[in-house]
């Protein structure tokens, strides 16, 4: 089995590599101020779940609170859907989600241009690292435009995935319960997406650079890391409800259970910040820091039982489509300053075009966030192809659904 996953990682390593390298060196000229831009994702993060204000001596996510200070802090960011597929698909087209071609079994298709391929065409390398390897990985179209696109890893845990006898074992049976596992097998921790994107960000520092990081810890099951669990499942029943959180009966819940998916949400959380802090700590200590946009984001949030529902992907309720949003520009430019203007995720890469020094046009529309002044009169956000619609003004919301949704 070793031998088989270590050729394996060495094919897939270097293959791909001799082509990225080769078009790479096709690149036109990047500007000479060109900023690099990371674009950080977080999966299933709610605005609230990140603790921005005071002091941040006691915030559950101090390195996003010490961004937020060095930054500029959007409080009515909103996200265009409330699932992942289209989500992403909008913040890299900046188109709403009517207007493409993705679905639950679909996949973004090429009718309209990617930010990834408008940053490559003026001179950047692109490099995509994603955790959501089901909403996220290339099948789904998002990878157009990236020269780097990392999403499934060589692991034992992915090749007992490959198998029905494994896929059995670790998702069908109550035999990793036993073992004391609640989390999927095969999950990409951030830790894991960060040292890939460092890795390939070491790889060439003579251009700028943009890369799309997407963080899935935070999805259930809300299983942290040890060091972050304020509570852990005390018996089989609440191992069970971890792990099988999007199946479970919803209707049988107590309130005891879901404040314990809720605190265990909220872990899961920390662990994030905690990464993200690390990962620009090496961006510090490699000098990258300074002359870098760093946005982050998030897809869309999570209801834990506002409105009594939860999960995701039903309705538009506040907790599902509005977002956190951060942007760090290069040299500290408007560095603490908080917005409370509504925008868009759709508003993103047309900021980032502009940073890199080109005009977006008429086709891309969208606001620039950097000199924002007064944001949108209205945000929409859009479900099930259209059929569930969210138009919110600043102190109206209207949501249309059709009949049985």
């Amino acid at each position: 089995m070793f031998l088989v996953v270590a050729t394996c990682a060495l094919v897939t390593t270097l293959v791909p590599g001799m082509a990225e390298r080769r078009a790479t060196a096709a690149l036109p000229p990047a500007r000479d101020d060109a900023p690099n831009v990371l674009l950080i994702v977080l999966d299933t993060v709610r605005a609230d779940a990140l603790e921005l204000e005071g002091s941040g001596a006691n915030s559950r996510t101090p390195n996003l609170h010490r961004l937020a200070r060095q930054g500029f802090v959007f409080r009515q960011a909103h996200s265009t859907s409330p699932w992942t597929l289209p989500s992403h698909a909008s913040l890299l087209t900046f188109r709403l989600p009517r207007e493409l071609s993705t679905g639950w079994h679909a996949a973004l298709d090429d009718k309209y241009p990617t930010i990834a391929e408008w940053m490559r065409d003026r001179g950047y390398r692109t490099g995509a690292f994603v955790g959501n390897t089901r909403y996220c990985s290339k099948e789904t179209g998002l990878d157009r435009g990236f020269g780097h696109f990392s999403d499934y890893q060589i692991s034992v845990g992915n090749f007992l995935l490959a198998t029905a006898w494994g896929r059995y074992l670790t998702t069908d049976s109550s035999l990793m319960l036993s073992w004391g596992c609640c989390d999927v097998v095969g999950r990409r921790t951030a830790a894991s997406v960060h040292g890939d994107f460092l890795r390939w960000m070491d790889g060439d520092t003579t251009r700028p650079y943009f890369a799309l990081v997407n963080l899935f810890d935070a999805h259930d099951p809300y299983v942290a890391p040890e060091c972050f669990r304020r509570v852990s499942p005390a018996n089989d029943q609440q191992r069970w409800l971890l792990r099988h959180w999007w199946i479970s009966d919803k209707c049988a819940l107590t309130d005891e259970q879901v404040e314990f998916e809720k605190t265990c949400y909220e872990d899961c959380v920390a662990s994030i910040d905690y990464q993200i802090g690390k990962l620009l700590d090496q961006l510090r200590r490699r000098d990258r820091i300074e002359n870098t946009l760093v946005i982050v984001t998030a897809d869309h949030g999570e209801y834990m039982g506002f409105h009594h529902m939860l999960l995701k992907g039903n309705y538009m309720y506040d907790p599902l489509i509005r977002v956190p949003l951060i942007i760090k520009w290069p040299a500290g430019e408007r560095a603490g300053e908080v917005c409370r203007e509504l925008v868009s995720n759709i508003d993103i890469a047309p900021t980032l075009c502009r940073a890199a020094g080109c005009a977006p046009g008429a086709r891309m529309g969208g606001l620039d966030l950097r000199s924002l002044q007064r944001g949108r009169d209205r945000v929409f956000a859009e479900h099930r192809q259209g059929r569930e619609v969210i138009v919110r003004s600043r102190n109206r919301k209207l949501i249309i659904a059709e009949p049985g949704h």
